[in-house]
């Protein structure tokens, strides 16, 4: 079991917390809830979203009693309202620019983000993950894309004025 999914909840606790430490304390943390737990789970629902649900809750409440930001590294998003010029920059600067829009996310729209694309959850599975509304997980999804565009946006805006 941990073998199968370390990276994986690894990955989304990083992308929730900024610390590598932290990440690797909840993806303990996850696993051992996870046994702890095994009669809890609903064998008609995917384990991995068992899994995402515990370290998803794990690392809002230590997000929440460390009121820390959140990050997420690398999203693969095509907006058209996004400035076009954002997809002929070089893969390295998409990133640093994408890190900098998406730290001025809140952590909601980070995590729905990560979920999605990231770890390609589906909307089912978010929703298994986040215990939130279909209704409510499109509207987080369509509204957290709104924002990055805005923020990146903004960020180019910023970058080209500092060319002059």
């Amino acid at each position: 079991m941990v073998e199968k999914y370390s990276e994986k909840i690894f990955a989304l606790a990083i992308s929730l917390l900024k610390n590598k430490e932290d990440a690797e304390e909840i993806t303990q943390n996850t696993f051992l809830k996870a046994y702890q737990s095994l009669d809890k789970f609903r064998e008609d629902a995917k384990f991995s979203s068992f899994l995402y649900r515990i370290c998803y809750n794990e690392s809002i409440n230590q997000i929440r009693s460390r009121k820390m930001t959140l990050d997420i590294d690398n999203v693969a998003i095509k907006d058209t309202q996004i400035n076009d010029g954002f997809f002929h920059i070089q893969k390295k600067e998409q990133k640093k620019y994408l890190t900098l829009a998406l730290d001025k996310l809140n952590p909601e729209y980070r995590m729905v983000l990560t979920l999605f694309y990231l770890e390609e959850q589906s909307l089912n599975e978010i929703i298994e993950i986040t215990a939130w509304s279909l209704s409510n997980t499109k509207v987080k999804l369509h509204r957290a894309r709104l924002a990055l565009a805005k923020e990146i946006n903004k960020i180019l805006k910023n970058e080209a004025r500092n060319l002059y």
